[in-house]
């Protein structure tokens, strides 16, 4: 399990997402890059030893494009980052707010796809994962540890999960100005 590798051993792979992102994105036919995990039969996984996955799309999934144009239209009404109300609000009502790091804040927000949809955002609204510094990977990658491990507590077996890395689109016109208004 991801909790149970070293400290380094998960930093290492948030490096390898971060290297894969940068190389990936230098591909001017990529439009999205989407590194993901699924843990669990019950999250249709065929393939039952621990493994993480990357799909570099060319055009942006609806799932992120819906994310995209909501967060650009707050960020047009408002002026303000809607990922950073997100980590203001919910720092503030605390109740839902799992682990906070100095650069990253793991929560539960009130509209949540699924009853244990945990948002991890960084405080300091990097666009993808290859902006991180090399202390915020380390930070990210004991989050995930820590999570993952609280996971498996809840029920006190293996749990499923869609871990699910969602970042600024590359090489995309429409979205060239994301990083003003969505976060990792």
């Amino acid at each position: 399990q991801l909790y149970q590798l070293s400290d380094a051993h998960v930093t290492e792979i948030v490096e390898l997402w971060a290297e894969r992102f940068r190389t990936l994105a230098k591909d001017e036919r990529i439009k999205y890059i989407f590194e993901f995990e699924n843990r669990g039969e019950e999250v249709g996984v065929t393939i039952h030893h621990s493994h993480g996955q990357l799909y570099a799309y060319s055009f942006v999934p609806q799932k992120i494009t819906t994310e995209l144009d909501n967060c650009k239209k707050y960020f047009r009404s408002t002026g303000k980052n809607l990922f950073a109300e997100l980590n203001r609000t919910e720092k503030k009502y605390k109740k839902r707010v799992l682990v906070e790091t100095h650069g990253f804040i793991a929560y539960i927000p009130y509209f949540t796809d699924y009853p244990f949809g945990v948002f991890i955002v960084s405080k300091k609204l990097k666009p993808n994962i290859a902006s991180l510094s090399k202390s915020e990977k380390s930070e990210l990658a004991m989050m995930l540890k820590q999570i993952t491990a609280a996971f498996d507590k809840i029920y006190d077996r293996p749990f499923p999960y869609i871990m699910s890395l969602h970042q600024c689109p590359v090489n995309e016109k429409k979205y060239t100005d994301s990083a003003d208004y969505y976060s990792f």
